[in-house]
């Protein structure tokens, strides 16, 4: 007798999974369980929404998000959602993978979050504490990571033709590059540029970047000029000659790049 019990109870706890599982479906943004309508559910590019079958009251949001993050994903990005439950005041984070509409009714019904109408705020906030923000706590060990090196490059001197030069970290130039672009007029643009170049120690790379913000090759050419004296890589600088539309332009810079030699 012992045995069957056994038996019987192994049993029913393969089973009763699959059973338990249709119990829950969504169709054309409605969540039913066992056939009798339970909340609204629907999802768009921002995310998923959940609310009330009769009044439209919300309960439930999950924001999309992704962060580039190399050392945990092939395409060097991660999805996840910010999950909001209405009347708790925090949130908790779930991958996107394990996110979608029927997975969200399923968290909601089996961890009683809505029932009768009510949201068991208790209930809710237990189920916020077990999960955790994981994926903000990686993206601000991502920025220290990323602050950590960008310290160490500003506090490296690299000198070349230029005594002491110090070339500009990736948070500073994404800063210049935004001012500059802040101008309205091509002359306001190139007096900005200069004040950049010469303020700093730029890369080809960098330079590349800021002429090609110019729209007419004259001031392209009077940039790519002017920043030659502050280029830490000068003996890469023909690779600006792609960023002019014209050939005579191309052959002016050359003429410049051929006289500094």
């Amino acid at each position: 007798m012992q045995k069957i019990i056994v038996v019987a109870t192994f049993l029913l706890l393969i089973v009763s999974p699959s059973l338990y599982a249709q119990k829950i479906k969504v169709k054309n943004d409605i969540a039913t369980v066992n056939g009798e309508e339970y909340l609204r559910i629907s999802k768009n590019l921002t995310g998923i929404y959940v609310n009330t079958i009769i009044d439209n009251v919300p309960i439930l949001e999950a924001r999309y998000h992704r962060y580039p993050d190399p050392a945990r994903s092939e395409q060097n990005t991660v999805c996840y959602f910010e999950v909001r439950i209405e009347g708790t005041n925090d949130f908790f984070e779930l991958d996107c993978g394990l996110s979608d509409k029927k997975n969200i009714i399923k968290m909601i019904y089996n961890n009683g979050f809505y029932k009768d109408g009510v949201i068991d705020i208790e209930k809710a906030k237990l189920y916020e504490s077990r999960n955790g923000k994981k994926h903000t706590e990686r993206q601000n060990q991502l920025n220290k990571l990323e602050i950590a090196k960008e310290n160490n490059r500003t506090n490296v001197i690299i000198v070349n033709s230029r005594d002491n030069c110090v070339t500009m970290s990736q948070n500073e130039f994404n800063f210049a590059l935004t001012t500059i672009k802040d101008e309205i007029s091509q002359d306001s643009k190139l007096l900005k540029a200069k004040q950049v170049a010469s303020s700093n120690c730029l890369t080809v790379n960098q330079i590349e970047q800021i002429v090609n913000l110019f729209l007419l090759d004259s001031k392209k050419l009077d940039f790519a000029k002017y920043a030659y004296a502050f280029c830490y890589d000068q003996n890469n600088y023909f690779r600006l000659r792609n960023s002019f539309d014209f050939i005579n332009t191309r052959k002016d810079f050359e003429v410049f790049l051929e006289a500094q030699n």
